[in-house]
């Protein structure tokens, strides 16, 4: 897939299930406050891209992923896709646990956060 000429670098990219999507914010706001630029789809896809690519091509461009794990990821397919594409592209990935919900074998490999 070729990236937008328009895309620009994020710092991190946040995976999440949209069940999550108020914790997803508030991480995203703190980050920024930060000063690090974040990729979340729900604010950085913008109206007429094609979400699958956009999300592909910040993937690429990430610095880090950062997975937040509970039992909405584990039952996501796009938080599965998210994470399987940071690690076949050899990102930084960490998974913040957020509930009991244990991490996969693939995850469980990368240092996370509680």
């Amino acid at each position: 897939m070729d990236s937008t000429s328009d895309f620009k670098m994020f710092e991190v990219f946040l995976s999440y299930s949209h069940n999550d999507e108020n914790l997803a914010k508030t991480l995203t706001d703190d980050f920024r406050i930060a000063g690090k630029s974040v990729f979340r789809d729900a604010d950085s896809i913008r109206a007429g891209k094609k979400w699958r690519l956009e999300i592909f091509t910040a993937i690429e461009k990430c610095r880090m992923m950062m997975i937040i794990w509970c039992k909405h990821a584990a039952d996501s397919r796009e938080v599965m896709s998210e994470y399987k594409t940071g690690m076949r592209m050899s990102k930084d990935i960490v998974p913040l646990i957020v509930d009991s919900t244990p991490l996969p074998s693939a995850l469980a490999e990368y240092q996370y956060l509680d």
